[in-house]
């Protein structure tokens, strides 16, 4: 058996270290790469955004995940953005930096003292990124305990339970999310 696993692996490992390294390095399992799609939004944007300390009011354009006016350059990226507040043609983002994991989020609901959000950065609220809510209630963040055992209602419930938010704040929820 040891002469049967030498003979197999001896030619990918002479092979690897030859001028086709590159090829076997190609063909061998790196792990998946997480796609990161840039951000483009092709109407203007009116409102304003919160940079470091400065509230800054404009005309915006959003494109390649660079947020542009008139004088500033900001990549969505940056730590020092923290909010975006924008409306176009009746449609509204409303993107926020939480310090939960420090990353731009879309916040889907304000209410009821209680903030959802969730990572997809576009203003279709009907396109919920279900699998990456989080929940702020009380100044705590709660993100969605998912389980592959579970369907959508029953890992959000069993999230909502263990915030301990009001049964009719509750209610609204699941009515939001499961439809």
């Amino acid at each position: 058996m040891k002469k049967l696993i030498l003979i197999l692996i001896f030619p990918v490992f002479v092979f690897s270290q030859g001028s086709n390294a590159h090829l076997f390095r190609l063909l061998s399992f790196s792990g998946f790469k997480q796609n990161k799609a840039s951000i483009n939004f092709s109407e203007n944007l009116e409102g304003s955004i919160v940079y470091d300390k400065d509230t800054i009011q404009s005309v915006f354009s959003i494109k390649n995940s660079v947020l542009k006016d008139s004088i500033n350059l900001i990549k969505l990226s940056d730590k020092k953005l923290l909010k975006l507040n924008l409306i176009s043609n009746l449609k509204k983002i409303d993107f926020e930096r939480i310090p939960f994991d420090d990353k731009l989020k879309r916040k889907i609901i304000d209410t009821l003292d209680v903030k959802v959000y969730d990572n997809h950065l576009d203003y279709d609220i009907a396109d919920v990124k279900f699998y990456g809510l989080i929940f702020k209630y009380n100044g705590q963040f709660f993100k969605i305990k998912n389980s592959i055992f579970r369907n959508r209602e029953k890992n959000l419930l069993k999230t909502l339970n263990s915030i301990n938010i009001p049964e009719n704040t509750k209610t609204y929820l699941l009515s939001y999310f499961i439809k």
